[in-house]
This record gives C-alpha cells, structure tokens and sequence, in this order.
C-alpha cells in the first residue's frame, strides 16, 4: 500500500538522491535535495512499504502563485 506523505522529518536524503537519478531525471545531490523540499512550501513524498518510490514539491507565494516540480516515480511505479 503506498503512503502519502508532506513531511521531511525523517526523509534519507540519498535515498532520494536515487531516486531521481533511477528516475531518470538527472543527478541531485542529497544536500541540493535537502535545501530544495526544505524551501519548498508544499512537498510530497510517497512510500512503498517504507521505500522510498516518488516524490515532488511545489514552489509557492502561499497567496497566488505555486508550480510543481522535481516531480520523479520510480521506474516500477510508473502509471500505476
């Protein structure tokens, strides 16, 4: 079952690092990433019995304006 998640408490960073690299949608260092979702107004993270399988955030004013990104899924995952 897969879990849905805003959170970043607990988020292994390089586990999501490899994520997008197997994603594939490039090399994003686990520091980047940490910077990056912790700037972010809105975030997502989805887990598969604890694996990390996708994720995204979203940048935002909290008034107006937000677009998606960094939006990556597993290869497995995909169009389900």
């Amino acid at each position: 079952m897969l879990e849905w998640s805003d959170s970043i408490d607990d988020i292994d960073w390089q586990e999501l690092s490899d994520l997008y690299r197997l994603a594939p949608l490039g090399d994003k260092s686990a520091d980047w990433l940490r910077r990056a979702f912790g700037n972010s107004m809105f975030r997502c993270i989805v887990r598969d019995g604890g694996r990390i399988v996708g994720a995204g955030r979203a940048v935002a004013d909290g008034v107006d304006c937000s677009y998606l990104c960094d939006i990556a899924v597993l290869p497995s995952h995909q169009g389900n």
